[in-house]
């Protein structure tokens, strides 16, 4: 028998749910996706069932969005917000019923990499569909590829530390904190920094959906003599969101190895014993 709420949220959630993650995650999507869980816990859907049917959803919002009419617009931005909301049952499903692992969160990592292509890209074929302007696709083409590439950057920082934990002679210890040993960003950054942190957190998956589900709705409601200007609107944001992530990544990328920062996290994060 499924449990109340008040339980299930005890049994489903991660420890640190309140205070990990975006405010979105914290405050609307994990507490909304509780209910979603407690009505499939009913059914003998798996984990890895609603991963597929993440990646699923993805890919059909991704369709939706390439159609370019004001409507199907509105209903891929849709099928992405759903999306961002069963993103986050496939886990809860799996701390439930004890059918946590390795391989679930590959695949979770692997799905979010498809949808982060599959909606951006189908955006910009969107916008190629209603304008007639080819150049739509070179800039969703570099935002998608954009996008993705900050999170592989972390992908690529996790395989080259568990190479070298796996080159590492004798034994080391594990800090029990390593979000804490790592640090977070100081008070006081910079402007630069604090620029840079901004344009960060806007190419961000949950703003840039947000960021579209708002322009659906004001392209539907706009009349047909002002389809122009809400697609200019639409060009300045997909031309900031390709040269915004691209500029992200390779910063990062280019930061990273200047600095040694993985061997430096490594260090404080795996000391040795």
């Amino acid at each position: 028998m499924v449990p109340s709420l008040p339980k299930l949220n005890e049994l489903c959630q991660k420890p640190n749910y309140k205070t990990v993650g975006n405010w979105m995650v914290r405050h609307i999507e994990r507490p909304a996706a509780l209910y979603v869980t407690w009505v499939l816990l009913h059914t003998p859907v798996t984990a890895h069932q609603v991963t597929v049917g993440c990646m699923l959803s993805a890919v059909w919002g991704g369709f939706l969005l390439a159609a370019g009419t004001a409507e199907s617009f509105l209903a891929g931005s849709l099928v992405w917000q759903l999306w961002y909301l069963l993103d986050h049952v496939d886990g809860q499903i799996a701390r439930y019923r004890g059918t946590s692992s390795n391989e679930g969160l590959f695949f979770d990592y692997l799905m979010h990499h498809v949808a982060t292509f599959a909606f951006l890209f189908g955006a910009a074929w969107g916008l190629y569909e209603a304008s007639g302007e080819v150049l739509a696709l070179f800039w969703g083409y570099l935002a998608a590829v954009s996008v993705a590439m900050i999170g592989i950057l972390n992908d690529c920082q996790s395989k080259t530390v568990f190479t070298a934990l796996m080159k590492r002679p004798g034994t080391f210890r594990v800090n029990p904190d390593p979000l804490k040993a790592v640090g977070k960003m100081p008070p006081g950054l910079s402007l630069p920094r604090r620029i840079f942190s901004l344009v960060h957190k806007s190419c961000e998956g949950h703003v840039v959906m947000n960021l579209f589900t708002v322009f659906a709705f004001l392209y539907l409601s706009m009349e047909s003599s002002d389809t122009e200007a809400v697609l200019n609107i639409f060009w300045v944001i997909l031309i900031y969101l390709a040269c915004a992530s691209t500029l992200v990544w390779v910063s990062k990328a280019c930061h990273t190895i200047a600095k040694g920062r993985i061997t430096e996290e490594l260090a404080r994060a795996f000391p040795e014993a």
